[in-house]
């Protein structure tokens, strides 16, 4: 079925799903390092923000995949990430919402994610 991911690890210690965002009801927000699982190079800086009414949103100082990636909106199956604090994040089920481009300046990148797993790098394998 598309869509429909096993998770490799078992370990979490904490997980948002945006339709249970009721359960979590405290705002925060994460900065750090994100990533592509097929580009762990390529790491952007950004803050990820999570409010209980509005979702989990990652906005970047730049964007994955380059200038190509701009001329439409993305899918993301998983977004890896680290903390300030060495802890490791993963988004899943992530969009690309808009960018940003200044000449001269940053570019700019806006992401949407239904799920947030901290304290781990998940890789998903499609069943």
């Amino acid at each position: 079925m598309p869509g429909l991911y096993v998770f490799m690890k078992l370990t979490i210690f904490l997980i948002i799903n945006i339709q249970y965002s009721k359960l979590m009801e405290t705002e925060f927000k994460i900065k750090g390092y994100w990533w592509l699982p097929t580009d762990p190079k390529n790491r952007i800086q950004g803050i990820l923000k999570y409010k209980p009414n509005g979702g989990i949103h990652l906005e970047t100082l730049g964007f994955f995949g380059g200038i190509q990636s701009s001329i439409r909106p993305n899918k993301y199956d998983i977004i890896h990430g680290i903390n300030l604090n060495n802890k490791p994040i993963t988004l899943a089920n992530c969009y690309q919402t808009g960018i940003s481009m200044r000449f001269p300046g940053f570019q700019e990148g806006k992401y949407f994610a239904h799920l947030l797993l901290v304290g781990e790098h998940f890789f998903p394998k499609r069943i």
